[in-house]
């Protein structure tokens, strides 16, 4: 799942957890990485950048890298 809010340190926000629930309902395949909108993904874009080159240490960064070990796992 791709731009959800962030979490508020209260666990998952609940409108993701119903989005999976219902695509689960329906058989879809998730990935368990998901992937959080965040400023560095909008100002990387802005700048033609990757997350990894705006910010390599940032939150963003590290969500599309757990995103990319889990492709290359489960690809």
């Amino acid at each position: 799942m791709n731009a959800c809010p962030p979490t508020r340190g209260f666990g998952t926000p609940s409108i993701i957890r119903e989005a999976q629930e219902a695509l689960e309902a329906y058989g879809v395949p998730l990935c368990p990485v998901t992937i959080t909108q965040r400023a560095a993904m909008a100002h990387s874009l802005i700048d033609g950048q990757s997350v990894f080159e705006y910010e390599p240490t940032g939150k963003a960064a590290k969500e599309i890298g757990k995103l990319w070990k889990w492709i290359k796992a489960n690809g």
